[in-house]
């Protein structure tokens, strides 16, 4: 287990839980970059698009879903895709 000092110079420990907020940068024009956090040799990062609604984000999903199950991304890496496509839904509700 690891700590560190925050500003108020107390310690807490600092959890090795995985967090796919790390691997997504989000742009102005509507996409998020998406980066593996799996150095497997695959796909390095993909562009998302974070506007999609109804049945399209539904769609988009499976496929990534599918993508997982057959061992194309990482389980973390579809993590970090699925993640991302639902960062700005709460700004199109």
């Amino acid at each position: 287990m690891s700590y560190a000092i925050d500003n108020n110079q107390s310690f807490h420990s600092i959890s090795p839980m995985f967090d796919p907020n790390e691997f997504i940068q989000l742009r102005d024009d509507g996409f998020a970059m998406c980066t593996n956090p799996m150095a497997d040799g695959g796909l390095e990062a993909i562009m998302v698009n974070t506007g999609l609604l109804g049945e399209n984000l539904r769609n988009f999903e499976s496929s990534v879903k599918r993508m997982v199950l057959s061992k194309l991304f990482s389980p973390k890496f579809g993590e970090v895709i699925l993640t991302a496509t639902r960062l700005r839904q709460n700004e199109y509700a």
